[in-house]
């Protein structure tokens, strides 16, 4: 191989490896966030409770869809926040271990 092969298979490498890391990312922030902290957070078992009593603001904003439910789907201003910081996060951590694994 010469070297202009070599210096293009090494970037289609570093590309390939950017989008596979990535995804191994965004899929890691989406497993903590949709399954992980919701389980954690004090949110009532019962889907139909906030159609009666007041949600707190926290509440309003990130886990009430348009009618009133605490279930998935979740706020447009969850996903749009989630969809950022974790772009955001896959972005800064894959240019970080790609540094790490092409020195």
């Amino acid at each position: 191989m010469t070297i202009t092969k070599q210096i293009k298979f090494v970037k289609i490498l570093r590309q390939i490896s950017y989008v596979m890391i990535g995804l191994v990312f965004f899929i890691g922030l989406y497993l903590i966030d949709f399954y992980f902290v919701p389980s954690l957070l004090p949110l009532p078992n019962d889907f139909c409770y906030y159609h009666e009593n007041d949600a707190p603001l926290w509440v309003d904003l990130f886990y009430l869809d348009n009618s009133g439910h605490v279930e998935p789907p979740y706020s447009n201003l969850h996903i749009i926040l989630f969809l950022i910081v974790s772009i955001f996060l896959t972005i800064f951590l894959t240019k970080k271990t790609i540094k790490l694994i092409f020195k």
